[in-house]
């Protein structure tokens, strides 16, 4: 079992009277290898200010054994046994009590002890309807920073570095007929109706870039066209779609002229 022992966080002690609360929601199917670690990752948290939600899909693994070991650090946990994952997001929106909602996944973990306490100073301004910070994707240790200026064609914000105000989700859910890239639907959802958006410098995961996303790239670009399509309408999506096609390239090619000479190219889209 995960000891719960959090040190008290003292800045919303000394600074706040009501600190905001954080919905963790998570989905898991056979994830015996990593989600030991995952809840070490958030009962290790020195913000207390938080529940955790669970959505089970049906394990036949030890996961089952795992979460009922380390009850203490799970706060509600719902099983729905086949459920795809963004159906399971959506389960958990509807179980969730907190006035800001976090997704991550159970093979990703917290950057640091220390990461809720960072972000929540920002979570209890009223003027934000999101807010997203990087993480590191594991294991090549590359960097996604948030990059709001190119929001409007690519896939710029990180699932997993992102902080939604539960009044996002009175008007928006997850398409839960898109495997991969519904989080990117409803970001850019949100661009296109000027929901507020803040960035921060801050890394909020480690994100593991082998799971189903990483393994599938050919999906996950299929659904994001179509999801310029849906939004923008077929003649400025598909417009849309070769200028993301062509900057991708023209970036490869930089790349690739880079280590050919050994000059060094970068991009406001590259990962460090």
């Amino acid at each position: 079992m995960i000891k719960k022992e959090r040190p008290i966080c003292i800045y919303f002690v000394d600074n706040m009277t009501k600190p905001p609360f954080i919905s963790i929601i998570v989905t898991v199917l056979n994830g015996e290898k990593t989600l030991h670690h995952f809840l070490q990752s958030v009962a290790t948290q020195s913000y207390l200010h938080y529940e955790l939600i669970i959505i089970e899909g049906g394990s036949t693994d030890k996961t089952l054994d795992l979460l009922a070991q380390n009850a203490n650090v799970v706060t509600q946990l719902k099983q729905i046994k086949g459920v795809k994952i963004y159906a399971a997001l959506n389960e958990g929106i509807k179980m969730a009590t907190g006035d800001w909602l976090y997704f991550i996944g159970c093979d990703d973990s917290l950057y640091t002890p220390y990461v809720l306490e960072q972000i929540a100073p920002l979570l209890n301004h009223q003027k934000y309807d999101y807010i997203s910070g990087a993480v590191i994707n594991q294991p090549s240790g590359k960097k996604f920073w948030p990059r709001p200026h190119t929001q409007w064609l690519f896939h710029s914000l990180h699932h997993q570095a992102t902080f939604y105000h539960r009044t996002v989700f009175d008007r928006f859910t997850y398409d839960e007929k898109y495997i991969i890239a519904s989080d990117y639907e409803l970001t850019l959802n949100l661009f296109l109706k000027r929901y507020r958006l803040k960035t921060v410098p801050t890394i909020i995961a480690n994100f593991n870039e082998t799971g189903f996303s990483g393994k599938n790239p050919d999906l996950a670009w299929a659904e994001c066209e179509a999801i310029r399509i849906k939004l923008y309408g077929m003649f400025i999506g598909t417009l849309l779609n070769k200028l993301v096609r062509t900057a991708l390239w023209i970036m490869y090619t930089f790349r690739q002229m880079g280590h050919t000479t050994g000059a060094s190219f970068t991009t406001p889209l590259m990962h460090e």
